[in-house]
């Protein structure tokens, strides 16, 4: 993904506030920004937002958010290691394991990003 080249994390934020405001939330103006924005760039309106709001975006979003949306918002402010720790998780807990799961995130990878995903999710899982 490319830059958004007209980034403003401040008016972004003030856009993020807007639109999860009240009781109803705006999901295509979430969408609009979300989409356009680098995973650096959303960072920046998340720490933006907490410097000019006081609340934290994606606890925020957390809250308002329901199902697959929700979870889609959440992994948007994740680093994509993060999102295969998340999902390596899931794919073992529990009664048996997800293999297609395992196999589509662990056969491909280096040995440099094997020991970032081992370090990831023992960061986040224990």
């Amino acid at each position: 993904m490319r830059k958004f080249e007209n980034f403003n994390s401040i008016e972004d934020a003030k856009k993020f506030k807007k639109a999860i405001s009240g009781f109803f939330i705006n999901k295509d103006k979430i969408i609009k920004i979300l989409s356009k924005r680098t995973y650096e760039q959303r960072n920046e309106i998340k720490l933006e937002y907490q410097n000019k709001f006081e609340n934290d975006l994606a606890e925020k979003l957390e809250k308002k958010l329901r199902g697959n949306f929700k979870q889609l918002c959440k992994f948007l402010f994740m680093k994509p290691v993060e999102i295969e720790a998340h999902y390596l998780r899931k794919a073992t807990e529990g009664l048996g394991t997800n293999e297609k799961t395992l196999i589509d995130i662990l056969c491909n990878k280096t040995n440099a990003e094997m020991e970032e995903l081992k370090k990831t999710y023992q960061e986040i899982h224990n």
